[in-house]
């Protein structure tokens, strides 16, 4: 018996958190599931009546035939919903395809219509974690460099080209490894560009080694069909590609590398035929505005979900990105039309209490950067210290009764929050005004955004 490949899984509070990527479901068990679940782990295989034996001993259980009847229940249980192996003469391997063939008819992954409670499982669990500034997840940001020199990137072209101070694969993996101490059971990693890393498999395969639910994010232009078989043999929660167009030329004009679209779509058809759960990331932008329709149309047609988003930073160094951000109502109300047609309400988050916390930044999630400095979120560049330097442990539990970073409201960005009528429909984040220590004016464009969001809903608004 052993647990099949594909399912994490994290205590939080008195529940066991367990997310299975193949079937896309998430669950919440008892404690007994996560000890059972744990001793599995640590032995790797072990025969049924072996481990229920060493469970009832660890129970002290005098009275053993009812705890072995209800176990048997349960872990057949377990069985028929794909978390365990209970034929020890099963092979190992996975129900991944073996081969990829873009010419074969593309299979699709079941799912699972979830209820209510199915959608919020994840959120249960990190809302516990962030009660008890416990972390649940965290963004690895491997490396700065980049293959292509995307027009509204946040990373200047300089640190896109060298970036001598990146973490080496045996730090990362020493990061990795404490951020699972932590209770860390969910992972992003992304840049830069993280295939241009030759250690990123080897980095990926340690997280999926250690039990950690892990996300990519990659343009896909360097990905080859024996490197995506080799992740998906890793059983990521799900790979991210960023497409900037339906169309090439378009696409090609964002990233400036002619023929990014068509290299990047070959291997987002191969993901998805392969059973991986794949999406597409965009943003909206001048350069791209009139072709989104099409870019919608074609992640409909490929069944890819598609979470574009208005927000564009300027460069770390400040270099402005108001050439290719959208401004204007004609502008704003297109792309925010779009979203919501796409999507009901994606173009419109939900209302804001202005003394509520704004985020879980530094709550339950933290981000770290190439070279090992440690941030709430990727956003939010509050610096909290640097792994090199000092160990994760010490940096979190600093974290925990540090002032001003993990209670940042509304009220606390903008002066003006709680009188202005645009609040309901505003996006302000601290990654846009900095923290209490740094504070920065509120930028235009997420006031015209929150104007013009609150229009498109049919708002009432000052003049």
């Amino acid at each position: 018996m052993r647990i099949r490949a594909g399912n994490y899984f994290g205590f939080y509070g008195t529940r066991c958190y367990l997310r299975n990527v193949l079937s896309h479901t998430d669950y919440l068990f008892n404690e007994t599931v996560y000890e059972l679940l744990s001793l599995l782990q640590k032995k790797g295989e072990c025969p049924q009546e072996e481990l229920l034996q060493e469970l009832s001993e660890e129970y002290g259980l005098e009275d053993m035939e009812p705890f072995f009847r209800e176990m048997r229940e349960l872990l057949g249980m377990l069985a028929e919903e794909g978390i365990l192996c209970l034929d020890e003469g099963e092979p190992k391997g996975s129900c991944r395809k073996k081969t990829l063939d873009s010419s074969q008819q593309q299979k699709k992954m079941p799912r699972k219509a979830p209820s209510e409670e199915t959608i919020s499982i994840p959120a249960q669990a990190g809302e516990w974690c962030a009660e008890n500034h416990r972390l649940f997840s965290a963004s690895l940001e491997l490396t700065y460099r980049c293959n292509e020199r995307c027009i509204h990137c946040y990373i200047d072209d300089e640190t896109k080209q060298e970036y001598p101070k990146e973490l080496s694969t045996v730090e990362w993996k020493r990061v990795l490894k404490e951020l699972r101490d932590l209770g860390c059971m969910s992972v992003l990693l992304t840049g830069g560009e993280v295939l241009l890393r030759k250690d990123f498999l080897e980095i990926a395969a340690y997280a999926a080694k250690l039990g950690m639910l892990t996300d990519i994010y990659t343009n896909g232009y360097l990905l080859t069909e024996e490197m995506l078989l080799q992740l998906l043999s890793l059983y990521p929660n799900s790979v991210s590609f960023s497409l900037y167009g339906g169309t090439a030329s378009v696409h090609d004009q964002v990233t400036q590398v002619p023929g990014s679209f068509e290299r990047s779509l070959r291997m987002i058809k191969l993901a998805k035929q392969a059973g991986a759960d794949v999406y597409i990331k965009s943003v909206f932008l001048r350069q791209n505005l009139d072709d989104m329709d099409r870019l919608y149309a074609l992640c409909r047609e490929l069944e890819i979900p598609l979470h574009a988003n208005l927000t564009v930073v300027d460069s770390q160094n400040g270099v402005s990105a108001d050439f290719c951000r959208l401004s204007g109502h004609e502008q704003l109300q297109k792309a925010l039309a779009l979203l919501d047609t796409e999507k009901p309400g994606e173009g419109n988050p939900p209302p804001r209490d202005p003394d509520a916390q704004i985020c879980n930044a530094g709550k339950n999630m933290l981000s770290i950067s190439p070279d090992g400095d440690v941030f709430p979120c990727i956003m939010m560049k509050e610096w909290l210290g640097n792994v090199k330097q000092e160990s994760l442990h010490q940096i979190w539990q600093r974290l925990a009764v540090r002032e001003g970073v993990c209670s940042l409201t509304m009220r606390d960005l903008c002066p003006e929050c709680g009188q202005c009528n645009f609040l309901d429909t505003c996006s302000l984040c601290p990654g846009r005004t900095g923290t209490s220590k740094e504070r920065r004016p509120v930028p235009s464009d997420v006031c015209e955004q929150a104007r013009e969001r609150l229009d498109l809903i049919g708002g009432e608004r000052d003049e």
